[in-house]
């Protein structure tokens, strides 16, 4: 399996110091520019057009828990903060 590491920069309204790491496509690691990592950001093409999931870590439960969904990308990050 073939895992990119290419970065997506962010639009500027999207505070510096966070980073996005494609997994593969339509799915991003979200970290800090410092490597932590704040959790993924999965995209899903519905009827009405692309919506982002924002997924936090919960180490407590080992797994993703959904913050919920967004019509763009940067909602979807600004959640994870």
């Amino acid at each position: 399996m073939h895992i990119a590491t290419h970065q997506v920069t962010l639009s500027s309204s999207t505070r510096a110091g966070i980073d996005l790491v494609s997994v593969h496509d339509g799915l991003w690691r979200v970290r800090l520019s410092d490597g932590r990592i704040l959790g993924h950001i999965e995209r899903l093409s519905s009827a009405t057009g692309d919506v982002f999931i924002a997924k936090r870590f919960s180490p407590v439960r080992a797994s993703f828990l959904a913050l919920g969904q967004f019509w763009n990308m940067q909602d979807a990050v600004d959640s994870l903060r």
